[in-house]
């Protein structure tokens, strides 16, 4: 079946999704994560369960790790309803493997416009978020990242490079992510995966945010999109160039949205400490760019995005003067943290 069958009206989006999902079935990579961690823990007799203890299988991972974003999106909508950053049709979230990259906007055959998220997404974040504030406490509680135990310090690298990896379409990364998620389970205090669980939301609302700029600006051409984003082929220089000029506006255009949910009667329930976190943009790129630094995304030779790094600086100016000395001394430990992290990762080959 073609998305752009002549004898039937051009396919809406959820048929467009649908589509898409039977293209891709043999990538689907949640439902071979749901079915290796949960064939894992029966052979070892030992119950899954996630960071926060709230889900018992691998199939309950995946589905929260599916429905959570769609849920902020649908949340951030209703802020911008009304506003002048309100589109005349809202996007629809789906859920693929796309492939070393986190979000893809696209439109449906019938003009339809979709935000489509990686399925391991938010997975991933959360495992990276919750490693990374451990690092950070523990750094600050024993006066140096040096003063962390080396076999720590290492743990924790290697599970946020099992992220990366399985996010990159590596499914060896599944046993190690299994050890990760038991560590930090039951040898971690329960207020550092829930800091990270806000942490988290706070980066898929800019992710999302982001797609929906692209949508707002116009910058969606389907055909580009379906052809050079999601199945991987050669775009051309002038594709390059154009688009990331789009990617930086469309950066630009995120910021401000991710700025209106500060406000007190926003009710994005999940985001009641955003403030705390409204440097979450410059993380993001902070962590994008560890991903950049892993071997196997660095062989991509030709990418449609800007350099990570290069998009934070462009942030920088208009996110650092709006935070308080404590919050921007929290950014900038952060950074700092994951730039030891990038050159780890460089290091140990991940």
């Amino acid at each position: 079946m073609s998305p752009n069958n002549k004898d039937k009206q051009p396919m809406n989006a959820q048929e467009y999704l649908a589509y898409l999902s039977r293209k891709f079935k043999q990538d689907m990579i949640a439902e071979q994560t749901t079915n290796r961690l949960d064939a894992q823990m029966k052979r070892e007799g030992k119950p899954f369960v996630s960071f926060d203890g709230t889900c018992t299988s691998g199939a309950e991972v995946v589905t929260e790790a599916l429905e959570r974003p769609t849920r902020i999106f649908s949340r951030l909508g209703s802020i911008l309803a009304g506003t002048d950053l309100a589109v005349s049709r809202n996007p629809i979230i789906g859920y693929l493997p796309i492939r070393n990259l986190n979000a893809v906007s696209t439109i449906a055959p019938n003009g339809e416009p979709i935000i489509l998220l990686d399925q391991v997404l938010r997975l991933v974040l959360h495992m990276f978020t919750s490693f990374l504030f451990y690092l950070v406490v523990e750094t600050r509680k024993r006066g140096g990242l040096s003063e962390v135990p080396e076999d720590i310090r290492l743990f924790v690298w290697k599970a946020i490079g099992a992220g990366i990896r399985l996010l990159l379409r590596d499914n060896e990364a599944l046993g190690d992510i299994r050890e990760a998620s038991r560590w930090i389970l039951h040898d971690v205090p329960p207020d550092i995966p829930e800091s990270g669980d806000v942490l988290c939301d706070t980066l898929v609302l800019f992710i999302i945010a982001h797609e929906y700029a692209h949508h707002f600006l116009g910058h969606v051409n389907p055909s580009a999109m379906q052809q050079y984003e999601i199945s991987e082929g050669q775009p051309s220089l002038e594709l390059v160039v154009a688009s990331q000029a789009q990617e930086r506006a469309a950066d630009q255009l995120a910021l401000r949205i991710f700025l209106k949910c500060h406000r007190p009667d926003s009710d994005l329930i999940s985001f009641r400490h955003i403030e705390e976190f409204a440097y979450a943009p410059l993380l993001f790129f902070d962590i994008v760019s560890t991903v950049e630094a892993t071997r196997r995304f660095s062989e991509r030779k030709i990418r449609l995005h800007p350099p990570a790094l290069e998009r934070k600086q462009l942030l920088l100016d208009q996110v650092m003067p709006s935070l308080d000395e404590r919050r921007r001394g929290n950014c900038e430990f952060f950074s700092s943290i994951l730039a030891i992290t990038r050159q780890t990762i460089v290091s140990l080959g991940l």
